[in-house]
This record gives C-alpha cells, sequence and structure tokens, in this order.
C-alpha cells in the first residue's frame, strides 16, 4: 500500500480544448491509442489508492461524464458554468464540497496529464515527509517550450511559476525600450510585436493582443512614426523584468533569464485544502492573458513562508500531456515506446550517396535497367534520364557528394475509360504514360521537409514543420480536418501552390501513422508532366511525396492502404475526389492498362495496350486549375451525385439494403429490367434549388453536401443528368478491359466518344460551327428510352441500354470539343474524349500509329495554327507505376 495517499484528487476537465481543433470533442475526450486521456489518467489515481475522485466539467459535460462513468462510477463532478481558467474552476470545486475537511490533501491535475504512478508516489512522499504545505512536479523543458518556468531560490525550492504569454509580452517591451535612437513605423513594430508575442507564421488574435498590451496594442495599429525615446517613455523597465519577491529577499530576471529556465511547470499540484482556499482568495489577473493563474499558488505560498518541495522530472515519458494534435501524436508515440527508424541504416536497396547516383547515370549497364520501366523506346528513355540528371545537378548544389539519397519516380496517368466514378465506387481504367515527377529525397534529423525544385521561378521553395502543421490543425479525424474553418482560413489566406499537396500527403500518413512521428526530408523535385492539362499531376506529385515520407520513415504500407491514403490526402487542398488518378499513378504496370474498383479499392483485371495503337493527348492550352470556380463546379457535380443516390434510396425503400454507393444501381444488384433503373432516374429532379432539394429530403443535414462548394450559376442541382451520366459509366467502365481483350477497338472507340458526349458543352456541324450540346435527360428522353426497350426492335432495344447513354456531366469546355471533333473525323482514329476532370487540360484520342502524323497534321491546321498556339502533343505508352529507382 501506498503510504500518505491524498484524500481527493481533482481533475480540471472543463475546457473545450480549442487548440485540438474541435468543437465536439473535448480535450480530455481524445483517445489516445484507443482510451480517452482522462480514463487513463483517472486509472493512475485509482491504482494510487486516492479515495475520491472529483471532476470538473464544462459546456461538454455529458461527452466527459460517458467516458468517466462507465469505469469510475464513483467519481464526483462539479459543474463549471463559465470557463473561467483553472483557478476559477478549482474555485467551483471547493463550493461544491463544503464539507471537505480543511486539513485534507488535494491532489490537482489536469484532465489531460497521463503520469507515471512512480512520479505520484515520490510527491505523495515529498510532500508528506517534508511537511509541506505545497508539493509539485517539474519537468525538464526546452528553451521553445510552451511550459510556465518555475524559478527557485539558493537552495533550489520553488518560489513562483513565469507563464511563457508573460515571458513572451516582457520580451516584445524590452526590445521596445532597447531599439536604437530613431524613428520606428508603427508597421514595423506592429510586425515585431505580433513575431515574438505569437510567434512566426502563427495566427494573430488580436483580443489577446490587446489583453496583453493594452491601448498600446490598438495605436499600433494607426499608421504613425513612434521614436525611440517615446516608447521608453511609454514602457517602464520594471515592465520587461521580472521582480520577484521571496522570503530572502527580490530576485530579478530578464526575459531572456525566464526563457532559458529548464524546470517547467506541469500544473500538477498537491495542497492542503485550506491554504487552497486560502491562497485561493489572493488570485488575481494582472498578466498577460487577464487570467488568474493557477500557477501563481506557488509565488503567494512562497512569500507567505510556507514550504514549498518538488519532483524534478528529467525523463518528459514520465509526465504526459497535450494540448494541441501534434503533442498528442509525441504522447501516444511515448506510451507506445516506439522509436524513430535508424537513419544511420536506410535502405541498402535504394538509398545511396550522391556521388554514387552520378556514377551510375553515367554506367550504361545500370541504364541499361531502365527498359523495365519504361519500355524498349530509346527516346523515351533518353527523355527521361535528363530529368533525373537535372534533379541530380540541382541536388548537388545543396547537398554534399555523400548524402544518401533515394530516386522517386511518379509517373502521369490517364483514365482511359471510367470518368468522373472512382469517389462513386465505379471501374477507371488507367494507365500511365512517360512523362513524370522525379524527386530526390534525402532523410533529416528533425522533422522539417526542406522542398526545392529544378525551376525555382515556376515553383518557390519551401520549407515546413510536421510537428507544427499538425498543431495547427485539428484532429479529431481526417475529414474533420479537411471541412474545419481553419483549414478553409488558411487555404484562403495562403492559396494552394505546388506545396501543398506535398503538405497534403505528409499530413495524410502523419495522421494514419499517429505514434510515428514523421521525420524531415530534403526533397528536390522536376518533372515533364504538363500542368494543369488533366494528366494528374498533382496526383503525380502527393504520390510522389507519399513514396518519399514511406521511404524514408519506413511506414508499413501495403498497395491497397497506399492509395487511398493519397486519394484522402488530396482533400486536404479542397477538392473532393477518389483514387483513380493515385491507384493509376502508384498501380500502373509497363505496356499494360489496369482496371481497378473502389470500395474496395482492388486490381480487377490488367490487360494488354495493343502494339499498333497509341494514345495520344493534345493539351488545349487551357489550365484546369483546381481552385475558384473549377474547384467550385468539381465538387458541384460530386453533390449531385450525392444528393441523387440520397433521393433514389429514399424513393426505393425497397432496394435501400443493397444500395451502398451510386454504382449499385444497376440492373444485377437491384435484380431488375433496365427499365426499372428508368424509371428510377424518372422519380429525380432535372434540375433543383438548393432550398427544393432540402424540401425534398427535409431529414437530412445537407449543409455537409453544399459545403465544399459555392453555389454554382443559376443555383440549381442538375440532379438527373449527372446521376444518368454516372450510372452510364459505370457500366461502360466495366466492360472495358473485356474488350480490350477481344481486340474490339471499334466497340471501345464508341464507348469513348458516348462518355465525351456526357461531358459535352458545344457541337459542331460539317462546317465546324458550333451550337450549344444539349444532352436529353428530360421525361420525354425517358420515356422514349422506355418505348423503345418494350418494342421487341432489336435496333431501337440496343440504342436503348444504358451503357449508350450519356448522361449529362457537362464539364468539357468549347476548345476541347472541337479537338474531339477534330480527332473524331480523322481516318484511323478509333475513339476521342476528354482527359481528366475537365474544365480545360487535355483530350486523349485512341488512334492507330501509322495514323498518327495523320492527327497531328490535322490538330494543328483546325486547332492550334488558327489559335496561334503552339501545338502541345503527346504520344504516350504505358510505363511502370511509381515508386524508388531501384
Amino acid at each position: 500500500m501506498i503510504r500518505n495517499v491524498p484524500d481527493y484528487v481533482i481533475v480540471l476537465a472543463a475546457g473545450k480544448g480549442t487548440r485540438m481543433g474541435s468543437a465536439d470533442c473535448p480535450k480530455v475526450c481524445f483517445p489516445v491509442n484507443g482510451v480517452p486521456a482522462i480514463e487513463r489518467a483517472l486509472s493512475v489515481y485509482h491504482d494510487c489508492g486516492i479515495p475520491q475522485q472529483i471532476v470538473v466539467v464544462g459546456t461538454l459535460a455529458e461527452k466527459v461524464m460517458a467516458a468517466v462513468t462507465p469505469k469510475f462510477p464513483n467519481t464526483a463532478y462539479v459543474y463549471q458554468s463559465e470557463q473561467l481558467g483553472t483557478a476559477h474552476a478549482l474555485r467551483c470545486a471547493l463550493n461544491g464540497l463544503p464539507v471537505m475537511d480543511e486539513n485534507a490533501d488535494i491532489l490537482i491535475v489536469a484532465g489531460d496529464r497521463i503520469i507515471d504512478r512512480n512520479i505520484l508516489e515520490q510527491l505523495f512522499d515529498v510532500y508528506s515527509s517534508g511537511n509541506a504545505s505545497l508539493a509539485l512536479v517539474s519537468l525538464e523543458c526546452s528553451r521553445d517550450s510552451g511550459q510556465g518556468r518555475i524559478v527557485q531560490d539558493q537552495e533550489g525550492n520553488p518560489v513562483a511559476v513565469i507563464e511563457r504569454a508573460d515571458i513572451r509580452k516582457a520580451a516584445v517591451l524590452k526590445k521596445f525600450r532597447e531599439l536604437p535612437d530613431g524613428e520606428y513605423p508603427s508597421e514595423l513594430l506592429s510586425r515585431q510585436l505580433c513575431d515574438i508575442f505569437f510567434g512566426n507564421h502563427a495566427d494573430i488574435k488580436p483580443v489577446k493582443g490587446e489583453k496583453a498590451f493594452g491601448s498600446l496594442w490598438n495605436e499600433l495599429q494607426m499608421k504613425r512614426m513612434w521614436s525611440s525615446e517615446e516608447l521608453k517613455q511609454r514602457i517602464p523597465e520594471k515592465a520587461a523584468l521580472f521582480r520577484l519577491r521571496t522570503t530572502t529577499g527580490e530576485k530579478i530576471l530578464t526575459p531572456e533569464e525566464a526563457l532559458n529556465i529548464s524546470c517547467g511547470n506541469t500544473s500538477v499540484y498537491l495542497v492542503k485544502s485550506a491554504v487552497l482556499r486560502e491562497v485561493l482568495s489572493l488570485l488575481d489577473s494582472s498578466n498577460a492573458q487577464h487570467e488568474e493563474y493557477l500557477s501563481d499558488l506557488v509565488g503567494h505560498i512562497s512569500r507567505m513562508g510556507m514550504t514549498i518541495r518538488m519532483v524534478h522530472v528529467k525523463d518528459r515519458r514520465k509526465v504526459l500531456g497535450f494540448n494541441n494534435p501534434a503533442e498528442l501524436l509525441e504522447v501516444e508515440r511515448q506510451l507506445s515506446g516506439l522509436a524513430f527508424p535508424a537513419l544511420s541504416e536506410p535502405d541498402p536497396e535504394s538509398f545511396f550517396p550522391l556521388k554514387e547516383w552520378r556514377r551510375r547515370f553515367d554506367d550504361p549497364e545500370y541504364l541499361a535497367g531502365f527498359s523495365s520501366i519504361y519500355g524498349e523506346d530509346q527516346d523515351v528513355i533518353d527523355r527521361q534520364l535528363t530529368v533525373y540528371r537535372q534533379v541530380l545537378t540541382a541536388a548537388e548544389t545543396v547537398l554534399n557528394a555523400d548524402s544518401l539519397s533515394a530516386f522517386v519516380r511518379s509517373p502521369g496517368r490517364l483514365n482511359v475509360l471510367g470518368r468522373h466514378v472512382d469517389h462513386q465506387g465505379g471501374n477507371c481504367n488507367l494507365m500511365t504514360i512517360s512523362y513524370e515527377t522525379i524527386m530526390l529525397v534525402h532523410p533529416r534529423h528533425d522533422d522539417h521537409v526542406v522542398i526545392r525544385h529544378c525551376c525555382p521561378d515556376k515553383f518557390a521553395p519551401c520549407d515546413f514543420s510536421i510537428a507544427e502543421l499538425v498543431a495547427d490543425l485539428p484532429w479529431n479525424d481526417w475529414k474533420s480536418l479537411v471541412d474545419s474553418p481553419k483549414l478553409a482560413k488558411m487555404i484562403h489566406e495562403y492559396g494552394v501552390d505546388w506545396s501543398s499537396y506535398i503538405k497534403a500527403v505528409i499530413l495524410r500518413l502523419q495522421k494514419k501513422f499517429p505514434v510515428h512521428p514523421l521525420r524531415g526530408m530534403d526533397l528536390v523535385v522536376g518533372g515533364n508532366i504538363p500542368m494543369a492539362a488533366g494528366l494528374s499531376s498533382s496526383s503525380s506529385l502527393i504520390v510522389g511525396a507519399a513514396e518519399a515520407a514511406v521511404a524514408v520513415n519506413r511506414l508499413d504500407t501495403y498497395p491497397v492502404q497506399f492509395v487511398t491514403l493519397c486519394g484522402e490526402g488530396e482533400w486536404f487542398v479542397g477538392t473532393r475526389g477518389g483514387s483513380a488518378d493515385h491507384a493509376a499513378v502508384k498501380m500502373g504496370r509497363q505496356g499494360k492498362v489496369i482496371k481497378v474498383g473502389f470500395f474496395d479499392f482492388s486490381v480487377e483485371d490488367t490487360v494488354p495496350f495493343p502494339d499498333d495503337y497509341a494514345m495520344v493527348v493534345c493539351d488545349s492550352g487551357i489550365k484546369a486549375r483546381k481552385s475558384s470556380d473549377a474547384k467550385d463546379q468539381f465538387n458541384h457535380r460530386i453533390s449531385c451525385y450525392r444528393a441523387g443516390f440520397k433521393l433514389i434510396r429514399k424513393y426505393c425503400p425497397q432496394y435501400r439494403s443493397v444500395l451502398h454507393h451510386l454504382r449499385d444501381v444497376n440492373v444485377r444488384t437491384l435484380q431488375v429490367p433496365l427499365s426499372q433503373i428508368y424509371r428510377i432516374l424518372l422519380m429525380l429532379p432535372e434540375k433543383v434549388t438548393k432550398k427544393e432539394l432540402q424540401a425534398l429530403l427535409p431529414e437530412e443535414d445537407l449543409n455537409i453536401l453544399f459545403a465544399p462548394h459555392d453555389l454554382p450559376s443559376g443555383g440549381v442541382y442538375p440532379i438527373r443528368g449527372v446521376v444518368m451520366f454516372g450510372l452510364a459509366e459505370c457500366e461502360r467502365s466495366a466492360v472495358y478491359a473485356s474488350a480490350m481483350k477481344r481486340g474490339d477497338i471499334r466497340y471501345i472507340g464508341e464507348l469513348m466518344k458516348i462518355s465525351h458526349d456526357g461531358d459535352r458543352v458545344v457541337s459542331f456541324d460539317e462546317n465546324w460551327n458550333p451550337s450549344k450540346y444539349i444532352s436529353p435527360v428530360d421525361n420525354a428522353a425517358l420515356l422514349n428510352l422506355l418505348t423503345d426497350l418494350e418494342s421487341g426492335d432489336p435496333d431501337r432495344v440496343l440504342r436503348a441500354q444504358l451503357i449508350r447513354q450519356s448522361g449529362s456531366y457537362a464539364c468539357s469546355i468549347p476548345e476541347i470539343d472541337l479537338m474531339v471533333d477534330i480527332a473524331l473525323r480523322t481516318e484511323g482514329v478509333a475513339g476521342a474524349q476528354l482527359a481528366g476532370a475537365g474544365l480545360g487540360g487535355c483530350m486523349m484520342v485512341l488512334v492507330r500509329k501509322e495514323a498518327v502524323p495523320r492527327l497531328i497534321r490535322n490538330l494543328k491546321q483546325g486547332y492550334y495554327v488558327p489559335r496561334g498556339q503552339k501545338d502541345d502533343i503527346l504520344v504516350c505508352s504505358p510505363i511502370a507505376g511509381a515508386g524508388k529507382l531501384p
């Protein structure tokens, strides 16, 4: 049995945990390796034998109680109606327990603290054996720690705690007082204040700034000049120093001296009830945060001449706690006992010194192996080797010759059939193309990711800390993170650039592997995939960065998981697509097309691409930007799918048990004739406004559907046309592989044409005059299909098959429609259609190899030359999917 156990433990659990980024989960309820933090903490106090556990709860009280009560039914709860700080929470607890004996010993802890039982036993011992009025636990802390600093007297006894915010405030005031003689603009002073007080690149919170600096904060927002003399007069010397009254006299510390104290406060206190009540009455809020600091207990008790004892802990694993997602990850890692993989032993099959890579790229025997990646076309191999050498040259300017590094290659892709349906569970038929993103990756000893591009004038360098990125965002689950106002604000303020895609997938991997804080890496990037052309340059970047992070951290991933994480990672930049592009980039096969399925992800088939055909990609010159109106339209179409699917489940409850994804609305799953599918489509509105849709689905919270995009032009959602396209495209994509196996290129070309008509917005007559293209999806069109199905005429029945219906997704542009029609009128072309998600970018053509020159000539004459535009045409063949260069 443990001797001298406290009578009570008061657990402070009323905080909202704002820095965790969750509006509905209190910080103490966040799982730590699967167990709520407060449950872990209470288990320790229970095991120590503390007879009474009291939990102070607040606005999310029911969630805390639900986490605690099942395992600790005898716990008492005290309600803190307003979150006015920890000192106020203690007052609530003491007022709620008036029968507490004044000699009772009370352990006070934060709800997220997970403390080693042995440390608590030491605390109980020094408190009782030293006849102390207060005992506390301190922890060795680094200079950049956010912990309060415990100031000690000459004998090592605690005399005060200085909070980090007050150190920052004093540092600002000292900086202003010591400015050289001269005049300073408000903007400069304000920037210096924010950098010191809030931290570089941190969120600036004006309310906190005004609390800390009062009128000075407001005056610095006004444009004027300040003299150094005026600042000295405005800021008294004592405001920039810490003057502490102790029993042995005054102790003076500068902000720098306070910051360098390595004894950090853990907010774990053991104190007598009577002492606590007395000292609580003395607390005030004259500090940088205008809060009553519970840590001021130390200073008051010291000045009263009472005895204070301390247990100082050097091993941070013994006292764990968290205030943000990054710290939660560290807590989970510590509890799991995991360590970083040894940097001294990188994978010998992949990591070599830069000088060795230089030698290999000049070694004919090594270069001969590239045919296993790119095939036998030497022109393709030579073109890609040029990119490798460019990346290596760039790396040699920032890393030394002995730096162990690996090369990661990540090709672009074509979805040769199966557009816009991967996120609805449909198939995609994917081939990689012989244009790639190439990365050189070098492991670092910290958590910084330093990114450089071979073309710095087009792609600015970037450097970020993984822990800081994690700490800045909510951490309940991935969806809450990507839907969070905090991320939306970040994207709105800083925009999305090329480095955002690298941040995205690293953050997703960190969320997936929470007990393995990812180490940093140097990335040098190059490539030749046309940007914003619908060839998945962004997905290539994501997959390449994921390959690099997995290699450096030795993460235990498998292909299906890897592809899913990459797809979900891209949600970080605001789109809500699926994983088809990432699957193609990762799973591609040299000389093959792969058929993949989703929910659950699987490679269903692999078929050879015909030797006598090529896939020619033609850039329209209109960039398919994933931002602004384009991103809204992408997400708007997905919302149409989801709304349509909800309506189908509502209108057809007899099928609800088998309807998990839109792809399930088919004759095989529902075991109905095709006519029933058309009757289901007739139930859907052609077009509907947001208000009308909410009226149709009053039981649904549709804010989730509407959140990722602004309202479209006209404010309508073309539900029926989008759903019809999706159902038909699922049918087309499902049969592609079997048609390719039997060599039915004509049929594949026909399916490509129908698919593009579903995206088409303009058609061209024989004289190349454009007219608006409208795919018929109205009631009359569907009723005609029903009539054709029931006619008994083989031609009419064949024409009415769902696979031959285009629907109306309408994500092409007139320029691409023109290019498609030029291609389709070229002899030797089997099919042509939009490439990528649409709204710009490229189109692709399935064409006989001998007809490629003719196709290029026709596109130049009909499209590029009249626009004064340089032709950008890529002749592609399937290459191996992404991976490390062996």
